[in-house]
């Protein structure tokens, strides 16, 4: 099994409803099942700025390619100095989650 799932199965563990491991690792392959490599990657990147304070930041475009995770740059720091800083950026596309 590939070090990717068991990092996802070691975090899952430890939510309250846990994720325990077995002798034959079926645990891991259900993971397999649910998660490209891939997509645990970038999620484990996800969780990582997240808990580092990080601002998630997508592309303004309706397919973004990019996810900035700014720790304050300085457009950022202009846009805090404005009393209704969603009045001046702004955007019509919403994220969709499909599962």
């Amino acid at each position: 099994m590939t070090d990717v799932y068991q990092r996802l199965a070691h975090h899952l563990d430890r939510l309250p409803a846990g994720y325990p491991a077995t002798e034959n690792g079926v645990e891991l392959r259900i993971l397999q099942r649910l998660f490209t490599a891939d997509e645990e990657e970038a999620l484990e990147k996800l969780r990582i700025g997240m808990a580092a304070g990080l601002m998630l930041q997508p592309g303004n475009a309706k397919k973004p390619t990019n996810i900035c995770m700014c720790c304050g740059c300085q457009v950022l720091k202009n846009l805090k100095t404005l009393d209704s800083p969603a009045k001046v950026v702004h955007t019509n596309y919403y994220a969709e989650v499909i599962m």
